[in-house]
């Protein structure tokens, strides 16, 4: 009863003051939405002496990274790559690629080719490299079928030639990593291949961070058309748009400063992060209903607005306690999405009471 009797003295003798603070803490979080940066990062996920972090990185300091990518070449021409001076483009992009950062090896068709021309001469070192002329690829054709298997044939060349497969094992993590390597790759391959080649770079790394860009995208949708919705419902029910207007504003506090601490605390927005708005409780439409309903017996705004408080208050209070109290269990996780989760609800839902 008294958090309630302070919120009616606020709302009646500090709306100056009130507002005034709501608009520099609006300010503020509108800041640090500035500072947000959209990443998944499924390693980030855990903490440094965990098993899971630890082996990861023993994997790439000692072997190749634990991320693969695929570039794909298609020329979209049959037999494309039984040219030697085709198969040889798998050999000159091969430096390039490497000195890429996060980058740890690569394989190609060209570096098994090679080692079934060296196997096929008797192990003579001016064997190790790509044959010259057309009948020699051919021949050699059956020989890497027959040494390696059709498997490993097909796994990095077409069965007509048309497409090769270049895998590129890397450490990288980070989805915003992942496209800048994807972006990189695109822009030196385009200007050096030869016109009509269909580059695409692919793998679990960019299906991650390409499903991360678009729940992102996503996510800004659905809050539009929320608060679209939000308006439409406010529009109908008081048939006035300043009402639908003023609804907005206590629904978009909670965002603003959800968006903004993270972007502060330097929060990622992640598939995990994201899914916070969308959560968030408030009761503007709850509150505004029943104070219309006050103001309509008597036309005194201070004492609808008195008694709506004192009617909804407890219930929003409660409500909001109780959510906030829940998800503060997840705060003591070890995965830190999860953690950060519950951190970030029980922000939402204290700044969605205030609002």
């Amino acid at each position: 009863g008294r958090i309630l009797a302070g919120v009616v003295r606020l709302n009646l003798t500090h709306q100056r003051w009130t507002l005034s603070a709501v608009a520099l803490l609006s300010l503020a979080g509108l800041a640090g939405v500035l500072q947000i940066r959209a990443e998944t990062n499924p390693v980030g996920y855990f903490k440094p002496n965990t098993e899971v972090r630890r082996h990861f990185h023993d994997i790439y300091q000692d072997m190749a990274g634990s991320f693969p990518v695929n570039l794909v070449l298609d020329s979209g021409t049959e037999d494309y790559f039984e040219d030697p001076e085709h198969l040889k483009l798998l050999e000159e992009i091969a430096p390039f690629l490497e000195s890429l950062e996060g980058v740890d090896k690569i394989l190609s068709f060209a570096d098994y080719f090679k080692l079934v021309n060296y196997a096929s001469n008797r192990y003579e070192p001016a064997f190790y490299s790509l044959p010259e002329e057309g009948f020699e690829v051919r021949m050699l054709m059956n020989s890497y079928k027959t040494m390696l298997g059709q498997d490993m044939f097909e796994r990095f060349m077409s069965a007509d030639l048309s497409k090769a497969n270049v895998l590129l094992r890397t450490h990288i993590a980070s989805s915003e990593r992942f496209l800048e390597l994807r972006d990189a790759i695109l822009e030196h391959l385009q200007t050096t291949l030869p016109g009509g080649m269909n580059i695409s770079v692919t793998g679990f790394g960019l299906v991650i961070s390409q499903s991360s860009r678009l729940l992102t995208q996503g996510q800004i949708k659905s809050l539009s058309i929320t608060l679209i919705l939000i308006f439409g419902i406010m529009f109908l029910l008081f048939l006035s748009g300043k009402v639908g207007l003023i609804a907005i504003v206590p629904n978009c506090f909670p965002l603003i400063m959800n968006f903004g601490i993270m972007g502060w605390l330097g929060v990622e927005l992640s598939v995990a992060t994201s899914l916070i708005a969308s959560i968030a409780i408030d009761d503007t439409i709850h509150y505004l209903v029943r104070y219309n309903q006050e103001f309509k017996k008597d036309l005194d705004k201070k004492r609808a607005m008195r008694d709506t408080v004192r009617s909804v208050g407890g219930p929003i209070l409660f409500t909001t306690l109780t959510i906030g109290v829940g998800f503060s269990v997840l705060a003591f996780s070890h995965f830190k999405p999860t953690a950060v989760f519950g951190l970030m609800m029980m922000i939402t839902m204290g700044s969605a009471l205030i609002g």
